[in-house]
């Protein structure tokens, strides 16, 4: 009855209630938000993307980004050893190609760079930077979780077919999708909304920073040539093996680093390839589209030697760098 309800209620507040319970009743409430707030940390994505409609963009999205259905602390725990790793790699690779092996830089730089590159990182290029690790880590995810659930896997399932045969395949092919990837964002009618960005580098130093400094599109359709790359070849040759797709990618991003230093490096062989045709491209920009190999820049006209720059540029670059320097010293001065 709403007379016995109302004595309840009174029973609940009254002061009679020992200050104990009360006390014990407000810290169990502080616990469950407590819970609470640590469960929502512990939320897979998957299960976020099971709250939207299925086949629907979110849908897609989330489960892209998380395959594995790893929680919230996992992925960043993974995305926090990514960025470690990419710097570990990166100095390993600036001393083992400059101190160890003594590698001299492009013609281009010495005695003075010919032209002005992009000195200084700007905000616009921090931020397409972190933005691309995201798009990085959700891919390198996807390719890990296709080798393993789709491709060939143990170490008794190697044959010469789906390791070196399909490594090299790997290669060609997605140069051929690269190529005329990137040509098609050279285009005028595209140009200036997507790949202009990674051009406001002329002559690549950075290595991996001026590697991902690109247009998220670009970057999630550059990674994308891999994934596609990965299922052509497996059905062409019957069977991709994991290890073939970790030792292609750890290849293609080798090639990546060495088209984005300064040092003058090549490789030989049957994809063989020289940083030297990047810069070119970097400088003169309607040439030299593929990524590793020159074959189809050639085949379709588009190659173009390199040119370390007359000495009449480099003496026009070092009176600008002098006044430049003279700029600062006198701002300082001030």
């Amino acid at each position: 009855s709403f007379r016995n309800l109302s004595s309840l209620r009174k029973s609940e507040t009254s002061p009679t209630v020992p200050n104990r319970e009360r006390a014990s009743r407000s810290e169990r409430t502080k616990k469950s938000q407590f819970t609470s707030k640590m469960n929502a940390t512990q939320i897979p994505f998957w299960d976020l993307a099971s709250q939207v409609p299925e086949g629907s963009f979110a849908h897609v999205a989330l489960t892209w980004m998380n395959p594995f259905a790893y929680t919230l602390n996992t992925w960043m725990c993974i995305m926090l050893a990514k960025l470690c790793g990419e710097a570990v790699v990166e100095g390993i690779f600036d001393f083992v190609v400059g101190t160890i092996f003594k590698i001299p830089l492009m013609p281009s730089r010495e005695p003075v760079p010919v032209t002005k590159g992009l000195e200084k990182m700007e905000p616009i290029d921090w931020a397409m930077v972190g933005i691309n690790q995201f798009i990085e880590l959700a891919w390198l995810m996807n390719f890990w979780w296709w080798g393993a659930n789709k491709g060939v896997v143990g170490l008794e399932n190697l044959t010469l077919l789906n390791t070196v045969v399909g490594f090299y395949a790997c290669f060609f092919v997605n140069d051929f999708l690269y190529y005329w990837g990137h040509r098609a964002m050279h285009h005028p009618l595209i140009y200036a909304y997507v790949h202009k960005h990674h051009h406001r580098q002329v002559l690549p130093t950075r290595a991996y920073l001026d590697g991902v400094n690109v247009h998220p599109v670009e970057s999630y359709i550059a990674l994308g040539y891999i994934f596609v790359t990965y299922k052509i070849v497996d059905v062409a040759i019957g069977g991709l093996h994991g290890l073939t797709c970790l030792a292609f990618f750890a290849a293609y991003s080798l090639y990546g680093l060495a088209n984005h230093a300064r040092f003058d490096l090549s490789f030989k062989g049957l994809v063989g390839h020289s940083a030297r045709t990047h810069e070119t491209h970097h400088r003169f920009s309607s040439c030299n589209y593929a990524q590793s190999a020159q074959i189809y820049d050639k085949m379709f006209g588009t190659y173009r030697e390199y040119s370390a720059g007359s000495d009449v540029l480099k003496a026009k670059r070092s009176s600008e760098m002098a006044k430049e320097a003279a700029a600062k010293k006198a701002l300082k001065a001030e």
